[in-house]
C-alpha cells in the first residue's frame, strides 16, 4: 500500500516534468550505488546504536524547470543490517520488543523529493545542490520494529557529459540526522 506522503511526492514530481523547460532536456532519469552511514538507534532497555556504512543503490527521476533549477524525485535502498540483541537487563521485560540474544535484520530505505540548483560550469560539467524532504522506512525482521518517519535532506554533486545522451553523477547526501553518504551512478537524459 502506497503511504499518503509517497503519493503526494510522485505526484508532484510528475506534475513537475509538465512544466519543465523543454529548451533544457525536460527530464532524466538514473541509477546510482550508494555508500551510506546511518546510526540505528535501539533504545531502551538495549541502549544500544548500530553506527555503520553500507552500500546500497538508487534511483531517481528528475526535471529541469530552468536551466539553473530543477526537481528530482528518488528512492534508495540503504542496505540490512543483522545485530544480535543483547541480554535483557535485569528486571525488565525484553520480550515484547526485541527477546535477548535475538538475531535481527535492521532494513532502510528513502524516498525523497529535493528541489536542484544547478550551475553549468560548462556544456560537459555542471555542479548542483539538492534541498528537499526525505521520508525513510527502518523495518526489522526477527523483531517488532517498524518505522516511517521524515526530514529535511540535501546535498551537493558533480554531474559530467559523457557520450550522448549518458551522464556521470557523483554527490554527497545528508538524508537525515542519521544517515549520510556518497554515491556515484549514470543518468540518461534525452537530447
Amino acid at each position: 500500500m502506497i503511504d499518503g506522503r509517497l503519493m503526494w511526492v510522485v505526484v508532484f514530481a510528475f506534475i513537475s516534468i509538465f512544466f519543465a523547460d523543454a529548451a533544457y532536456g525536460a527530464w532524466y532519469a538514473g541509477a546510482d550505488l550508494s555508500f551510506m552511514k546511518r546510526k540505528i538507534s535501539l533504545g531502551s532497555p538495549y541502549n544500544k546504536d548500530v553506527d555503520e556504512i553500507h552500500s546500497g543503490g538508487g534511483v531517481a527521476l528528475g526535471a529541469l524547470l530552468h536551466r539553473n533549477l530543477g526537481v528530482e524525485i528518488s528512492y534508495r535502498y540503504l542496505g540490512t543490517v543483522s545485530e544480535r540483541s543483547p541480554s535483557c537487563p535485569p528486571g525488565l521485560r525484553c520480550g515484547a520488543i526485541i527477546g535477548p540474544n535475538t538475531l535481527y535484520q535492521v532494513s532502510i530505505s528513502t524516498y525523497s523529493l529535493s528541489l536542484v540548483p544547478r550551475l553549468p560550469l560548462n556544456e560537459h560539467i555542471s555542479l548542483y545542490g539538492k534541498a528537499g524532504a526525505s521520508f525513510y522506512d527502518v523495518s526489522a525482521k526477527g523483531a517488532v520494529v517498524n518505522m516511517a518517519d521524515s526530514s529535511f535532506s540535501y546535498g551537493v554533486g558533480m554531474e559530467f557529459g559523457l557520450k550522448g545522451p549518458l551522464f556521470l553523477r557523483i554527490e554527497y547526501d545528508k538524508l537525515s540526522s542519521d544517515i549520510r553518504g556518497v554515491s556515484m551512478g549514470v543518468a540518461y537524459s534525452p537530447d
